[in-house]
């Protein structure tokens, strides 16, 4: 009995060909669609392959009413929203300044000695223990003033009134 019901679960499991081959079809629409969210030629075959990917891995979510194409794109619209969501996390956890390469880049003329590294050192850590200096480090690390308004959810002109009261207090 065990073994019907598991070759009864096999056959529900898996996905049809025929699902497959509509999803290829629609290959050529998805490439159009893709530009629309990315601007160079291997992020494109990437958003494409990966929306693939997940409109395979979940064929049991698709409903005949809401139109195939439909599902297709909203799928699309999904994995460019997860992979920016990711980089965004990757780029918080890992933000890294390189301060010796501030100073010279800014300073050519003058080398790194120990005490302006050591003042550096320490200006870095305490920005690093507030949110506030977090968002003074992150922007000098490059990252936008609407890129950390949109973060946040506030508007860039408070990003950009945190960032003045940021820099009065380290000149204070």
């Amino acid at each position: 009995m065990s073994q019907r019901r598991s070759a009864e679960r096999m056959a529900v499991d898996q996905r049809p060909t025929s699902f497959d081959d509509r999803v290829m079809q629609y290959r050529p629409g998805l490439s159009k669609l893709a530009w629309k969210f990315t601007s160079n030629r291997e992020d494109h075959d990437d958003l494409v392959n990966d929306t693939i990917a997940e409109a395979l891995a979940n064929w049991r979510s698709f409903r005949e009413d809401g139109g195939f194409w439909n599902w297709l794109a909203w799928a699309m619209r999904g994995v460019v929203r997860n992979t920016h969501v990711h980089k965004n996390a990757k780029k918080r956890a890992g933000t890294v300044v390189n301060i010796e390469g501030m100073l010279e880049s800014r300073l050519p003329h003058v080398g790194a000695n120990q005490e302006a590294a050591y003042d550096l050192s320490r200006l870095h850590s305490q920005l690093s223990q507030t949110k506030h200096g977090r968002l003074l480090l992150r922007l000098a690390a490059g990252d936008t003033q609407l890129d950390l308004a949109n973060e946040l959810g506030v508007s860039k002109q408070r990003v950009s009134q945190i960032i003045s009261q940021q820099r009065e207090g380290l000149s204070a």
